[in-house]
């Protein structure tokens, strides 16, 4: 702050500020004032470990709901293509039978 240059309305406004952080709380422990120093830095410190772990916590819900959804896929995908092989394998025999019947009654 000392070799921050203001305008008049500038320092005006930054000293309306600090006067109704000052008038509204009982200091330094009212919400809104920031701490200074080691202290500030250890609770913003404190603030992004805790955003970290929650992204991490979010990250890992993301990843296991993305395996089980992979997994269903796989699943039903081997059930689709286990009616399809069924389908065809009935269709063969089918088209075998007509084509048995079809000699047989031509002879």
């Amino acid at each position: 702050m000392k070799k921050t240059w203001l305008d008049e309305t500038e320092a005006q406004q930054l000293i309306d500020a600090l006067l109704n952080k000052q008038a509204g709380g009982t200091g330094a422990s009212s919400s809104g004032w920031v701490e200074s120093g080691a202290k500030g830095q250890a609770g913003e410190l404190k603030a992004l470990q805790k955003r970290l772990d929650e992204r991490s916590s979010a990250l890992e819900e993301e990843v296991a709901r993305n395996k089980s959804i992979t997994n269903k896929m796989h699943d039903l995908r081997q059930e689709l293509n286990q009616a399809k092989s069924q389908v065809g394998t009935r269709s063969k025999s089918h088209s075998t039978e007509n084509i048995f019947i079809f000699n047989f009654n031509w002879k």
